[in-house]
């Protein structure tokens, strides 16, 4: 097995072919390399037979993207490091503080839906109050006219 070199700089784009026989490389060096796969893999077998491998997806990334990423990440240390000392004590206070919030919103909805419901609860019980007094009134009004 002899060893060529294709890429002069690192390479930044890799593709697979639609059939899986052919690797394309893009370079930093401006070139555009076409590699023939010799399959060893016995999985080439099944891709020539009709059942084909998924292709994965673009890992790589542009130099900018990384830089911007290493500078975003740098800005947000910088800030985290200028709230002063106990960073542990930050972070668990602003948990703290997001666990009772969640806990106050559940007891406001809690006490939101019981309020509903005792009113629905009195509702019932005054209807149910007032069908009873016109019953009585009623067999008070036929007791009386019996008389």
């Amino acid at each position: 097995m002899s060893e060529i070199q294709g890429h002069s700089k690192p390479i930044e784009r890799m593709r697979l072919s639609f059939d899986n026989n052919y690797l394309m490389t893009g370079g930093q060096d401006g070139l555009l390399i076409i590699h023939d796969i010799k399959d060893r893999d016995p999985r080439g077998a099944k891709a020539r037979e009709g059942v084909v491998l998924p292709f994965s997806e673009e890992i790589l990334v542009d130099k900018q993207d990384i830089e911007s990423f290493i500078s975003e990440k740098e800005q947000l240390e910088g800030d985290f490091s200028n709230t002063g000392g106990g960073h542990t004590e930050n972070v668990a206070l602003m948990v703290e503080i997001s666990k009772k919030n969640e806990e106050k919103d559940k007891a406001q909805e809690r006490l939101t839906s019981d309020s509903a419901a005792q009113k629905s609860t009195l509702t019932s019980i005054a209807e149910n109050k007032r069908d009873i007094e016109n019953s009585k009134e009623e067999e008070i009004k036929q007791f009386a006219e019996k008389c």
